[in-house]
């Protein structure tokens, strides 16, 4: 699945992983992976998202891709897009949304790899707490064999996360 960002600044490069998740034996349900090992996205290997789901900030974000996928990603059924966000300034399955169980990932990767991190969130977003944010950094220290890569039209957060 190719992700692209609604995020504009660069901001710090750094690591990822992959998870699954078990399927119900009473129905069948489309299953994407949390992450994208093997991205179509040409500057990166792979995405990794700890957490889903934006708000505008900018004109910028009126052609949002990721916006448009969390629409879809709903109506197929994914756990990970069924918070709504605000009609105003998110939408359906764009809701902002933390996945602690995602955190652990990059741990899971030996091999070297370029991680996007949240290529369908914004991890500087107000909503997620300073202490998830330390959190996902704490993962990226502890796996200096990946480049992580970040994106954020949030740059003061950054700041604050250090």
């Amino acid at each position: 699945m190719a992700d692209s960002p609604c995020f504009t600044v660069p901001a710090a490069t750094m690591q990822f992983g992959r998870d699954r998740t078990d399927t119900p034996p009473s129905r069948i349900v489309l299953t994407l992976p949390i992450v994208a090992d093997g991205s179509s996205i040409e500057w990166t290997d792979a995405t990794w998202n700890p957490t889903t789901g934006c708000d505008r900030t900018s004109p910028g974000c009126d052609h949002c891709y990721a916006l448009t996928l969390s629409k879809r990603l709903k109506a197929m059924g994914l756990a990970k897009y069924q918070r709504d966000g605000s009609s105003k300034s998110s939408g359906p399955g764009f809701g902002l949304t933390l996945h602690e169980h995602a955190l652990g990932i990059p741990l899971k990767w030996r091999a070297p790899r370029r991680v996007f991190v949240n290529s369908m969130s914004d991890l500087f977003h107000d909503e997620v707490p300073l202490s998830f944010i330390r959190e996902v950094f704490a993962v990226m220290q502890q796996t200096p064999q990946h480049r992580y890569q970040l994106l954020t039209k949030r740059s003061r957060r950054f700041g604050q996360a250090g």
